[in-house]
Protein backbone atom coordinates (compact mmCIF):
# COMPACT_ATOMS: atom_id res chain seq x y z
CA UNK A 1 0.00 0.00 0.00
CA UNK A 2 1.79 3.43 -0.94
CA UNK A 3 0.35 6.79 -0.01
CA UNK A 4 0.78 10.12 -0.07
CA UNK A 5 -0.14 12.18 2.43
CA UNK A 6 -0.68 16.24 2.41
CA UNK A 7 -1.62 16.31 6.60
CA UNK A 8 1.66 17.40 8.51
CA UNK A 9 -0.24 15.63 11.41
CA UNK A 10 -1.24 12.47 9.83
CA UNK A 11 2.56 12.21 7.31
CA UNK A 12 4.23 12.30 10.92
CA UNK A 13 2.37 9.96 12.69
CA UNK A 14 1.89 7.82 9.13
CA UNK A 15 6.18 8.19 9.14
CA UNK A 16 6.46 6.35 12.38
CA UNK A 17 4.13 3.76 12.32
CA UNK A 18 4.94 2.68 9.02
CA UNK A 19 8.05 0.14 8.15
CA UNK A 20 9.64 2.20 5.42
CA UNK A 21 9.60 5.75 5.32
CA UNK A 22 10.78 8.02 1.82
CA UNK A 23 10.31 11.31 0.19
CA UNK A 24 8.85 11.29 -3.31
CA UNK A 25 9.43 13.78 -5.74
CA UNK A 26 7.59 16.78 -4.88
CA UNK A 27 8.98 16.62 -0.79
CA UNK A 28 5.85 14.32 0.05
CA UNK A 29 6.17 11.09 2.57
CA UNK A 30 5.37 8.14 0.62
CA UNK A 31 4.85 5.34 2.85
CA UNK A 32 4.97 1.71 2.51
CA UNK A 33 3.21 -0.71 4.80
CA UNK A 34 0.85 -3.14 5.23
CA UNK A 35 -1.03 -0.74 7.97
CA UNK A 36 -0.56 2.83 8.18
CA UNK A 37 -2.75 3.77 11.17
CA UNK A 38 -3.45 2.52 14.49
CA UNK A 39 -4.58 -1.00 13.66
CA UNK A 40 -0.58 -2.41 13.17
CA UNK A 41 0.73 -1.44 16.59
CA UNK A 42 -2.44 -2.28 18.34
CA UNK A 43 -1.76 -5.74 17.05
CA UNK A 44 1.86 -5.36 17.76
CA UNK A 45 0.95 -4.95 21.72
CA UNK A 46 -2.23 -7.58 21.57
CA UNK A 47 1.00 -10.06 19.98
CA UNK A 48 3.73 -9.17 22.94
CA UNK A 49 0.97 -9.83 25.32
CA UNK A 50 -0.02 -12.62 24.16
CA UNK A 51 3.42 -14.29 24.10
CA UNK A 52 4.01 -12.71 27.55
CA UNK A 53 0.91 -14.29 29.01
CA UNK A 54 1.72 -17.70 27.15
CA UNK A 55 5.49 -17.65 28.80
CA UNK A 56 3.78 -16.91 32.17
CA UNK A 57 1.92 -20.31 31.66
CA UNK A 58 4.49 -21.89 31.00
CA UNK A 59 7.05 -20.78 33.87
CA UNK A 60 3.90 -21.66 36.28
CA UNK A 61 3.58 -24.93 34.62
CA UNK A 62 7.06 -26.23 33.86
CA UNK A 63 8.85 -23.92 36.28
CA UNK A 64 11.55 -21.87 36.17
CA UNK A 65 15.00 -22.80 34.89
CA UNK A 66 18.07 -21.51 35.51
CA UNK A 67 21.50 -22.46 34.51
CA UNK A 68 25.08 -21.37 35.41
CA UNK A 69 28.58 -22.48 34.73
CA UNK A 70 31.54 -22.35 37.03
CA UNK A 71 35.39 -22.16 36.15
CA UNK A 72 38.39 -23.67 37.27
CA UNK A 73 41.44 -22.18 35.72
CA UNK A 74 45.13 -23.53 36.32
CA UNK A 75 48.40 -23.17 34.85
CA UNK A 76 50.52 -24.64 32.50
CA UNK A 77 51.19 -28.47 32.96
CA UNK A 78 50.75 -29.44 36.21
CA UNK A 79 47.68 -27.21 36.10
CA UNK A 80 46.14 -29.62 33.64
CA UNK A 81 47.42 -32.90 35.32
CA UNK A 82 45.10 -31.24 38.19
CA UNK A 83 42.21 -31.17 36.36
CA UNK A 84 43.11 -34.26 35.05
CA UNK A 85 43.65 -35.72 38.35
CA UNK A 86 40.11 -34.11 39.80
CA UNK A 87 38.32 -35.57 36.84
CA UNK A 88 39.64 -39.01 37.63
CA UNK A 89 38.49 -38.61 40.95
CA UNK A 90 34.92 -37.96 40.02
CA UNK A 91 35.00 -40.72 37.91
CA UNK A 92 35.72 -43.18 40.13
CA UNK A 93 34.19 -41.97 43.66
CA UNK A 94 31.28 -39.34 42.30
CA UNK A 95 29.81 -37.81 44.83
CA UNK A 96 26.94 -38.98 46.66
CA UNK A 97 25.30 -35.33 47.23
CA UNK A 98 25.82 -32.15 46.18
CA UNK A 99 25.32 -30.14 48.97
CA UNK A 100 21.66 -31.32 50.13
CA UNK A 101 20.68 -32.55 46.72
CA UNK A 102 21.26 -36.44 46.18
CA UNK A 103 23.03 -37.10 42.88
CA UNK A 104 20.16 -39.58 41.76
CA UNK A 105 22.56 -40.98 38.94
CA UNK A 106 25.95 -40.34 37.44
CA UNK A 107 26.73 -40.66 33.45
CA UNK A 108 30.10 -41.41 32.45
CA UNK A 109 29.89 -40.61 28.84
CA UNK A 110 34.21 -41.39 28.34
CA UNK A 111 32.96 -44.96 29.86
CA UNK A 112 30.00 -44.80 28.13
CA UNK A 113 28.03 -45.79 31.68
CA UNK A 114 25.12 -44.42 33.68
CA UNK A 115 24.92 -45.65 37.10
CA UNK A 116 21.88 -45.81 39.09
CA UNK A 117 23.07 -44.15 42.58
CA UNK A 118 20.72 -45.67 44.57
CA UNK A 119 20.38 -49.34 42.87
CA UNK A 120 23.63 -49.54 41.51
CA UNK A 121 22.29 -50.45 38.15
CA UNK A 122 24.60 -49.82 35.23
CA UNK A 123 23.24 -49.04 31.37
CA UNK A 124 25.04 -47.10 28.71
CA UNK A 125 24.78 -43.78 27.48
CA UNK A 126 23.98 -44.54 23.79
CA UNK A 127 26.26 -41.67 23.08
CA UNK A 128 29.98 -41.08 21.66
CA UNK A 129 32.27 -41.38 23.86
CA UNK A 130 33.71 -38.14 25.50
CA UNK A 131 35.50 -36.45 28.85
CA UNK A 132 32.51 -35.80 30.29
CA UNK A 133 30.60 -36.28 33.69
CA UNK A 134 26.96 -35.47 33.97
CA UNK A 135 25.31 -35.44 37.75
CA UNK A 136 21.55 -35.99 38.11
CA UNK A 137 19.49 -34.35 40.73
CA UNK A 138 15.87 -34.07 42.15
CA UNK A 139 13.75 -32.32 40.61
CA UNK A 140 15.13 -31.86 37.09
CA UNK A 141 18.32 -30.29 38.50
CA UNK A 142 21.82 -31.35 37.36
CA UNK A 143 25.77 -30.85 37.50
CA UNK A 144 28.10 -31.56 34.50
CA UNK A 145 32.14 -31.46 34.51
CA UNK A 146 34.04 -31.15 31.78
CA UNK A 147 37.76 -30.40 30.76
CA UNK A 148 38.81 -27.99 28.19
CA UNK A 149 40.49 -30.08 25.27
CA UNK A 150 43.06 -26.92 24.78
CA UNK A 151 43.54 -25.18 27.79
CA UNK A 152 44.15 -26.36 31.78
CA UNK A 153 40.76 -25.70 32.80
CA UNK A 154 37.37 -27.28 34.00
CA UNK A 155 34.49 -26.25 33.27
CA UNK A 156 31.41 -26.95 35.47
CA UNK A 157 27.51 -26.36 34.38
CA UNK A 158 24.75 -26.77 36.60
CA UNK A 159 21.30 -26.29 35.64
CA UNK A 160 17.89 -25.94 38.34
CA UNK A 161 14.37 -25.35 38.22
CA UNK A 162 12.34 -22.89 40.74
CA UNK A 163 9.21 -22.07 41.73
CA UNK A 164 10.05 -18.38 40.66
CA UNK A 165 13.19 -16.68 38.81
CA UNK A 166 14.27 -15.87 42.13
CA UNK A 167 13.72 -19.16 43.75
CA UNK A 168 15.54 -20.57 40.64
CA UNK A 169 18.42 -17.87 40.98
CA UNK A 170 18.78 -18.74 44.76
CA UNK A 171 19.07 -22.33 43.96
CA UNK A 172 21.80 -22.20 41.16
CA UNK A 173 23.77 -20.10 43.63
CA UNK A 174 23.38 -22.45 46.32
CA UNK A 175 24.36 -25.51 44.19
CA UNK A 176 27.37 -23.81 43.11
CA UNK A 177 28.84 -22.78 46.66
CA UNK A 178 27.82 -26.76 47.21
CA UNK A 179 29.87 -27.80 44.56
CA UNK A 180 32.79 -25.75 44.93
CA UNK A 181 32.79 -27.07 48.73
CA UNK A 182 33.13 -30.59 47.53
CA UNK A 183 35.55 -30.14 45.05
Amino acid sequence: MITSLHNKEIKETAALLARKKERDRRGLFVVEGPKMFGEAPMERIERVYLAQSAAAQMYEKYGYFKETQYTITMKGVSGAKEIAALMDKLRSNPPKAIGDAKVLKFRDYQENKIVDMETGAVSETGLPRSNVLYFELPNNCWCCARPSGTEPKIKFYMGVVGNSLEDAQARVEKLTEDLKAIL
